[in-house]
């Protein structure tokens, strides 16, 4: 099972491998991203090609994670491993920020990324996740449909690397937060990528939200 994990992180980090540079879905996502981030170290898990760095200022020190090089030489703090099974190479305590973008509804081990998380996250550190929006229009009509939207972690799904075989919402995010640790601060809905809506009223409906944004703190307890 482990290869097989292996082989469907590796297939969907080379599928996702293209300049990120002039996507506006991207640049739109991680524009919302540097906004919640704290002064200080920030560890970016499933960073492709680090375009998160065109988003932060001179108080930030950047660091990536991902399971393949994309060959860019973006990133100079970059950090091969696959984060669903290799502890993250770092001391407790170690990160103010750490960004989970579009990353968590890939992988099958997410306790396990989060407890490692949790440990090199400093308390008062913030965590930043953003996934796709389970309630959006195609989610939903796939249920109406009796369609699986989120595909079985097996053989055959490690064919289609993109497809998601996990599923949150904002309760389901701070519940796993929770979990570890981490007290969620912020929920966001994120609407639009093209620029501004011509219909802002859609954003009084979830099913038209792109993506769901939580951030969440590290619980600081006492004594430590």
């Amino acid at each position: 099972m482990a290869e097989q994990i292996d082989d469907k992180l590796k297939k969907l980090a080379e599928k996702n491998f293209r300049s990120s540079e002039g996507n506006p879905r991207i640049e739109f996502r991680l524009k919302e991203i540097s906004r919640h981030l704290l002064p200080g170290k920030v560890l970016d898990i499933g960073c492709r090609d680090g375009y998160l760095q065109k988003f932060i200022g001179p108080e930030h020190e950047y660091y990536g994670v991902d399971i393949l090089d994309d060959g860019s030489g973006n990133v100079e703090n970059l950090f091969l491993l696959d984060v669903t099974k290799d502890p993250l190479p770092f001391h407790d305590c170690n990160f103010d920020n750490i960004v989970a973008g579009e990353f968590l509804e890939h992988i099958s081990n997410f306790y396990f990324t989060m407890g490692e998380i949790s440990r090199v996250l400093r308390p008062g550190g913030r965590i930043i996740i953003t996934v796709p929006n389970i309630a959006r229009l195609y989610p939903t009509l796939c249920v109406i449909r009796k369609k699986n939207y989120l595909r079985q972690f097996t053989k055959e799904s490690i064919k289609k690397p993109d497809e998601h075989i996990h599923g949150f919402d904002e309760k389901l995010l701070a519940s796993l937060l929770l979990h570890h640790d981490i007290e969620t601060i912020h929920c966001d809905r994120l609407y639009n990528f093209y620029g501004e809506h011509k219909l802002p009223e859609l954003r009084l409906f979830k099913v038209f939200a792109l993506y769901v944004l939580v951030v969440g703190e590290k619980i600081k307890k006492a004594g430590k």
